[in-house]
């Protein structure tokens, strides 16, 4: 018993021991393409209902196209973020899952300032 054990011990340290590169985790690529997907869409929903927000008066810009407060800048910069980036994020979520062949370019897309979405801008 005590022979087996050793045996059972050495042979994982050796095969531990053994493997290179980085850890290989198999995902179910329908599975992960709905989770994809499914964030995708959250984000957009979320995005559309802060927009009504910052377009209803919730929120205000000064005279210098700023925005009043912190929240209200920081509503607009997630909206920009979602409108500007979802898309190549989705797109390298895909090709890192090995889901896609194309890959999207290195650099995201760059994200304008908040006080493009002030009201009359």
């Amino acid at each position: 018993m005590k022979n087996a054990a050793l045996v059972v011990l050495g042979t994982v340290a050796i095969l531990g021991a053994c493997r290179k590169g980085p850890a290989v985790v198999l995902r179910n690529p329908e599975v992960y393409r709905n989770e994809v997907a499914f964030l995708q869409m959250a984000l957009e929903q979320d995005t559309a209902i802060i927009e009504e927000h910052l377009a209803d008066g919730s929120c205000k810009c000064d005279e210098d196209g700023a925005w009043s407060s912190e929240s209200c800048e920081t509503a607009a910069l997630n909206v920009l973020v979602i409108r500007h980036r979802l898309a190549w994020h989705v797109d390298m979520m895909l090709y890192l899952g090995r889901l896609s062949e194309t890959r999207p370019p290195e650099e995201p897309p760059e994200i304008p300032d908040p006080s493009t979405l002030c009201p009359g801008e």
